[in-house]
């Protein structure tokens, strides 16, 4: 039975690597209970063979969200992450969010090629990796937001019951913590329906309108003429016109 935050962490991580990797009845499947609870969206587990870049994602919903999970207890293979990236821009439809799950810590190295790769083609991330260095591990935190149906999947699955029982009492005691507070309201804030869709509109919008700007050649071609010049810096405006203006020529 863990006693305090770091033990607690111990053996919630214990009970997540007892599980197998895959399917419904493994860290996938998990990984969807908890995404379900928290959005309060149906994940549905993809096909093997058939993933294209994803595990599960929603169909219904305000935001098309996917997720991959990553049962590991060595290091990330990145080149493999980066593949599923590619896979995900190249699908027929695109999520707006895509999560990764990891029970180990997703290094700056993949993290620098995978988010600007997805942020450039309209896609959201969101990373719930377990960071030597968090008090609160992302994925500890979802956990615990969603402590109930964790509790009884680890119950239902792993085949040591006191194993899922401490596991139990590990995610009663990281909930009391100040850090998964704050780790938690982090995730919601990124999960809140229909957040997604409006928040990459302006992403992208932004974008077209720093360069439409910033070049006259291109000012003229699409928008019909050459901008004026302005006291405002280029990026004021941008960020001023993309709140308001629906979506791109073209887009």
């Amino acid at each position: 039975m863990p006693s305090d935050l770091k033990a607690a962490l111990q053996t919630l991580k214990a009970a997540l690597l007892g599980l197998r990797p895959t399917g419904e009845n493994g860290f996938e499947g998990l990984l969807a209970e908890i995404l379900n609870e928290i959005t309060k969206q149906d994940f549905r587990l993809a096909s093997s063979g058939l993933q294209l870049g994803v595990d599960g994602e929603t169909l219904t919903g305000a935001d098309h969200l996917s997720f991959e999970g990553k049962l590991y207890t060595g290091s990330i293979n990145k080149n493999e992450v980066l593949t599923k990236i590619t896979s995900i821009i190249a699908s027929p439809s695109p999520p707006d969010l895509w999560i990764l799950g990891a029970t180990v810590e997703a290094n700056t190295q993949l993290l620098g090629q995978a988010r600007p790769a997805a942020a450039k083609n309209g896609i959201a991330t969101l990373i719930l990796d377990w960071p030597t260095a968090s008090a609160v591990p992302p994925l500890a935190a979802a956990c615990g937001m969603a402590a109930k149906r964790t509790a009884s999947f680890l119950a239902a699955q792993l085949a040591d019951k006191t194993l899922a029982a401490d596991a139990k009492a590990a995610l009663e005691i990281i909930a009391k913590e100040d850090a998964f507070a704050a780790a938690s309201a982090q995730i919601a804030a990124q999960l809140a329906p229909g957040s997604l869709g409006a928040a990459i509109a302006l992403e992208r919008n932004t974008q077209w309108l720093n360069k439409t700007f910033a070049d006259p050649h291109k000012a003229r071609m699409d928008l019909g003429q050459r901008p004026k010049s302005a006291t405002r810096r280029p990026t004021t405006i941008a960020i001023c016109l993309a709140s308001i203006c629906p979506a791109q020529p073209g887009g």
